[in-house]
Order: C-alpha cells, then structure tokens, then sequence
C-alpha cells in the first residue's frame, strides 16, 4: 500500500481565499465642527444659576428659641418606611432609626459642626455638676435637671492588660426622688444651653447648606 502524501496550504493561502470584511464605518466622516465664527455663533447651553449662599450671621440677629433643623431626604436604606425586614432591631431600619428619613451630606456636616460647637462650650466634668444644672447624663438620655450631687466612692478596681490597677471612682448624681445615675468621675457629660449660647450655636451653623433655622414658633 503507497502512501499519499497530502499538502497544507499556508496560512496566507488560506486567508487569501477567505472573503474580506466590509470597512468599518467612521463615526466621525460626516461631522462638522465649524468655522470658528460658526462655533461663536453656535448657542450656548443655559447653565443652572447656583444657589445664592446664605449670609452669615450673628446672635444678635438671631431670636431666642430658635431651632436648628438639618436636611434630611427619603431613607435610600428602606425607601421611607421605616422598616427593614432583616434588621436584627425589630425590624426596624438602622439607617433611619425608623423614622424613614435620613441626612443628607449637607445635613450631615451642618450637624457635624452644630455637634463640634456643643462638644466645645458645654462639656462639663462629671466632678463639676452642681444642683439646679440641667445636663444630659448619657446621649441617649434627654436633658434633666440635677436635685442632688453625692461624693466620689470608689466601686471597685480595674487594670488594662498586664498594667496596674486602678481605682473606678463613681459620682451618683440624681434627678428627682426616684431617678439617679452613677457617673465616672473622669468622664464628662453636656449641660443644656443658656439662651444666649443657643443663639450663639445657631449663628455658628445658619450659613451652612444643610441647616435651616426654624422660628420659636414653629
């Protein structure tokens, strides 16, 4: 039996024999940008005014009681409902804290600042809360007036890692006959504002985008 000996064509031969593709179409053949009287001629795209900027302004143009509001939009967390079927809070959305409406940036650095402000002027030592102040023993309690301040006592020791042990010295300090809390007498906490300082506070944020001052009224 003879073999037979077969030939395979060259690559090249092969492509020479394959049908050539259309040439692309150049997006750009028929554009036309103009002559330079045209160009200036072309009209020009109405820009959006910007927003005028809010003065800034002082207490004194500010009346007593007014309150400071900041931006908020539709929870994009919940869509505005509130709810969030996976929270492990009831169900209730943590992006909102169920109220369905959240911060916006400019909401949140307005809040930011109104926060730095308070943080700054009314941060009190436990060690120096008096009768008759009305402070906020934690952030989430609301502000209450003190009735009494009873001494530092130590409640018991504690150490960081292989440091020394040191003492936990607490204040009690109470809010009416049946009310009291037991405060680190390091820590601080934020005492209510005057008049004068909640004027002062709402002059420190009225400029910014996402604050709005409300009347006392409202």
């Amino acid at each position: 039996m003879t073999a037979t000996r077969v030939r395979i064509p060259s690559i090249n031969e092969l492509m020479a024999n394959c049908p050539k593709p259309a040439p692309l179409a150049d997006p750009y053949a028929d554009a036309h940008c103009g002559t330079r009287e045209e160009q200036a001629a072309a009209p020009r795209p109405v820009r959006k005014p910007a927003a005028p900027r809010k003065p800034r302004l002082t207490a004194a143009q500010i009346a007593p009681g007014t309150k400071v509001t900041f931006e908020t939009d539709t929870c994009g967390r919940c869509s505005g409902t509130g709810s969030y079927p996976s929270s492990a809070w009831n169900g209730v959305c943590l992006g909102c804290n169920g109220e369905g409406k959240s911060l916006t940036a400019a909401g949140r650095a307005a809040k930011k600042a109104y926060d730095g402000w308070t943080a700054e002027h009314l941060t009190v030592p436990v060690t120096a809360i008096e009768p008759g102040m009305v402070i906020q023993a934690s952030p989430v309690d609301p502000y209450r007036t003190v009735t009494a301040v009873g001494e530092p006592t130590i409640n018991g020791r504690s150490c960081i890692g292989d440091g020394p042990w040191t003492d936990s010295v607490s204040v009690r300090v109470e809010f009416g006959p049946s009310r009291a809390h037991g405060l680190l007498a390091d820590g601080t906490v934020k005492r209510a504002a005057t008049p004068e300082e909640g004027r002062e506070r709402a002059a420190h944020v009225a400029h910014l985008k996402g604050a709005t001052l409300a009347p006392p009224s409202a």
